[in-house]
This record gives structure tokens, sequence and C-alpha cells, in this order.
């Protein structure tokens, strides 16, 4: 199970807890979904297009403090990019799913936890 850490968005957020809400509802609605366009680059085999993906959903995981799925993504992105290691991808794109799958479920829960 991944753990997220939001002391740097507690940081930044200055208390404001509405604020660190909203940045993680952004995170749910827009990095999350991008692992649809990384799953159809890599079947379509456009690498270019799948590493500039992966580097946009870099700084959203590192706001939350997931380096482990940003350590995968960075070797995605970075495969895609050189066209390396090309054989790794379809496995490195089934744990990057698995992990924001699990980070969403930590996001939500995150956020009920803020309604209160």
């Amino acid at each position: 199970m991944v753990k997220i850490d939001l002391s740097y968005l507690e940081s930044i957020a200055g208390g404001d807890k509405i604020f660190i809400k909203e940045m993680l509802e952004m995170f749910n609605k827009s990095t999350i979904p991008e692992i649809i366009n990384i799953e159809k680059f890599a079947a379509n085999k456009n690498w270019e297009k799948l590493s500039v993906v992966a580097h946009k959903i870099k700084a959203p995981l590192q706001m939350i403090g997931q380096t482990e799925t940003y350590d995968l993504i960075i070797e995605l992105e970075k495969n895609a990019k050189n066209k390396i290691n090309l054989d790794d991808i379809d496995h490195l794109i089934a744990l990057i799913k698995i992990k924001m799958d699990e980070i969403k479920n930590e996001i939500n829960k995150v956020i009920l936890s803020l309604k209160k």
C-alpha cells in the first residue's frame, strides 16, 4: 500500500485545509487520468508523447510525496524518451497503474477527513 506525504503541500497551504483539499481533488481529476494516455501512447509506440505525459506527472507526484511512483515515472520517461528498454515499458506502466489506483484511494481518504 502506498503512502502519501502531505508535508510539502501543507507547508505551502499555510494551514488552509480547503487549499489542500482542492489540490488533492485536482490531482485525482487531472493526474490520475493521464495513465490512460500513457497506455494509449505505449500501445501506439508513440514514445515521444509517452515521455511528455510521464514528465507532466512527475511534479504532482512530488507534491504528494509519492517518491516510489515518482521513481517509476522517471524510469518510464527516460526509457520512452531515449527509446531504451522498450520491453520494460508495459511492466512499468502496469506497476504505475497499480500505484496510481492506491494513491487515488489514499487521496480520497484524506479528502474525506478534510471535510469533517
